[in-house]
């Protein structure tokens, strides 16, 4: 079937679109909806869309707010982070697939940020969907990785090069894309923290991801520096009541040679043939 772009606008304004990748199961088959890392197009996604549609499963992609079809960018005066999404893009594009596809079973992917983020989304919206698929998504805390003082470092100049600009120019540096300083900002307090801290919920978002009872796959990499296998268990390690499957797998496993942080959305193939297994575990298909 083809695929369609459909308009979506968030509560306060802000415009985005929504790439449904339909196919031709049953119309209860569940809906995979990928969701992208910092800085990356949900276009970039489109080769997984495509192999979980000849999987047999729906799929839908849609950008972050300031990267691709979003209609605002980042800037001194247009700022957000995480709870903007958790309120807005989020509710948004979850209404927009129920209006598509009403008897599909929603799953969320989450590629890094992406992941991140559909954690949040879980504490206070665990009954939305039926499961949630992490791909090399973690929690970015400095002592999960091989490296930690570099990365406490690295993540706490990031932050303060945003505050003092009024934004990330990520596009220029190499690391994500134009960002939002408010984002940033609560991306570097976990990077120092562990936890997620955000403006109006404080620490209430940490206790209610303990009490989330809902499938979930963790997927890491071997060869992904950027989301080391300790890394991926503390993200979730946080939904303490969750039931977790975590495959930690090879480029040679997956077959892609060179395997990082990114090209496994290139030839996922058989990532998605395992993802389709797991999920055919909780929405018999």
């Amino acid at each position: 079937m083809p695929t369609v772009t459909i308009p979506v606008t968030t509560a306060d304004g802000v415009g985005n679109r929504l790439r449904l990748f339909r196919s031709d199961a049953p119309p209860a088959t569940p809906v995979v909806l990928c969701m992208p890392a910092m800085g990356v197009k949900a276009d970039y996604y489109q080769p997984l869309a495509n192999a979980f549609r000849q999987a047999g499963l729906h799929a839908a992609t849609a950008d972050l707010r300031g990267v691709g079809a979003s209609s605002v960018r980042a800037s001194r005066q247009v700022n957000f982070g995480y709870e903007e999404m958790l309120e807005q893009e989020w509710p948004a594009l979850i209404e927009c697939l129920r209006e598509q596809l009403p008897e599909s079973p929603v799953y969320l992917l989450g590629h890094s940020l992406g992941g991140q983020i559909n954690t949040l989304y879980l504490a206070e919206n665990a009954r939305e969907v039926k499961g949630m698929i992490l791909v090399a998504a973690s929690n970015i805390h400095y002592r999960g990785y091989g490296r930690p003082l570099p990365m406490l470092l690295a993540s706490q100049c990031l932050n303060l090069i945003t505050q003092l600009m009024g934004y990330l120019p990520g596009h220029r540096l190499g690391f994500g894309g134009r960002e939002a300083r408010q984002l940033i900002r609560e991306w570097a307090h976990c990077a120092r923290t562990g936890r997620y801290h955000l403006k109006k919920r404080g620490k209430l978002l940490e206790e209610r991801l303990a009490e989330v009872r809902l499938p979930v796959m963790a997927l890491s990499f071997e060869e992904d520096w950027m989301a080391p296998r300790k890394a991926v268990v503390r993200l979730y390690d946080k939904l303490a009541s969750a039931e977790i499957t975590h495959q930690h797998l090879s480029g040679k496993a997956l077959g892609v040679e060179g395997l990082n942080h990114f090209n496994w959305a290139r030839t996922p193939e058989a990532l998605v043939a395992r993802i389709q297994q797991w999920i055919s575990q909780h929405s018999p298909l």
